[in-house]
């Protein structure tokens, strides 16, 4: 494996990374803020 080769890899596997922590901490805050949306809901349909 030549370097450029490697520093290629290396720059795939840091962008993959980083779009994994973003999508994680989008679900995580999706599914804490999505709750309160069903109660919301929940109460609408009871009023």
């Amino acid at each position: 494996m030549t370097l450029p080769d490697y520093v290629v890899f290396e720059n795939i596997v840091l962008v993959l990374t980083k779009r994994l922590r973003s999508a994680f901490n989008f679900l995580s805050h999706f599914f804490h803020m999505r709750p309160r949306v069903f109660c919301a809901k929940s109460a609408r349909q009871n009023y």
